[in-house]
């Protein structure tokens, strides 16, 4: 694979203000906060973020509100050196907010997520592109389903015009349960991440379970994190692979750990470990940033992780 091509990753930009407490607030109280902070979020633009500060080309795509917080995401995504040029920008709507209570007690995060008008991403936003750019196409599961199914379908009849080695991977986040059932845009990618509440909506107890399952049923890959139990992963015609979690010594922020896990394993693929090694760089990665306070800092961890890498065999006959 051309390590030199972007990684593109589609989903949702949003604000996210994490007010960290000490203990969790009781209903109908007030109490003095540790500290709030004003980050970028979304699924897809931490995995964004996460991949460009371990050394990937990478490029968001979604829908931007032209609103008062549109400077400070662009200013953010600079920053992490995320091309974000393609975006559609929406005239007249409010960028979606997430309030986000971090509990140092135990690090507990509790999400609540507001989106008043922006618009998802349409296939013909993403029609724009020019794929001759991309070596690698992450979708976030979102409710435009149907969007999201023709936009995977496009790169598939690209990637039946070129040669095998101009050929672009996709992968698939499913993490929320939604009103619209994701289950078929499986079948259009060739990496599927799962979230354990997902897992369990399908009525699988575990991991294992799950990928196993969800890979004999597709025939995909499919990768399964569950929290503190580690991860585990399964190739329709290989065996199932796991790895343990990797807690750090304090918990600090759980926030974005499923995004981070996804891209320490599409940066483990792409450079072609095998499967197991995958979910054991996801899940360090994954551990690393839940002792860190949001993704300012978790470009620290990049020596630990390429040092492990490392020290895995190559296995090419994975990817």
């Amino acid at each position: 694979m051309d390590t030199n091509k972007t990684i593109l990753c589609v989903g949702l930009v949003c604000i996210d203000l994490k007010t960290i407490v000490q203990t969790y607030p009781l209903e109908d109280s007030g109490q003095r906060t540790l500290d709030t902070i004003k980050e970028r979020g979304g699924n897809a633009s931490n995995t964004a973020t996460v991949l460009s500060s371990i050394g990937c080309n990478v490029e968001f795509l979604g829908t931007v509100a032209d609103c008062e917080n549109i400077n400070f995401l662009r200013s953010d995504c600079s920053e992490y050196g995320i091309n974000i040029e393609n975006c559609a920008v929406c005239p007249k709507t409010k960028c979606p907010l997430s309030v986000v209570i971090i509990n140092t007690e135990n690090g507990s995060r509790t999400i609540l997520h507001s989106n008043k008008s922006l618009r998802e991403l349409k296939c013909e936003d993403f029609m724009k592109l020019d794929l001759k750019k991309y070596k690698w196409i992450h979708f976030e599961g979102r409710p435009n389903r149907d969007e999201i199914y023709l936009m995977m379908n496009h790169v598939r009849k690209y990637n039946n015009s070129v040669d095998d080695e101009d050929k672009i991977v996709i992968s698939l986040e499913i993490e929320k349960i939604r009103p619209v059932l994701l289950d078929d845009l499986i079948e259009l990618a060739d990496y599927t991440f799962l979230s354990k509440d997902y897992a369990r909506y399908l009525d699988y107890d575990d991991m294992t379970s799950c990928v196993k399952g969800m890979s004999d049923e597709k025939g995909k890959t499919i990768f399964c994190a569950w929290g503190e139990q580690g991860a585990a992963a399964k190739n329709p015609d290989g065996p199932i692979v796991t790895s343990k979690a990797f807690k750090p010594p304090q918990v600090k922020d759980t926030t974005g750990a499923g995004d981070t896990f996804i891209a320490g394993c599409i940066y483990s693929l792409c450079r072609n470990l095998s499967l197991g090694n995958c979910i054991e760089i996801g899940c360090r990665l994954a551990g690393a940033k839940c002792g860190i306070m949001g993704l300012k800092d978790i470009h620290s961890v990049k020596k630990i992780i390429l040092n492990k890498i490392d020290n895995f065999k190559l296995d090419y006959k994975t990817y």
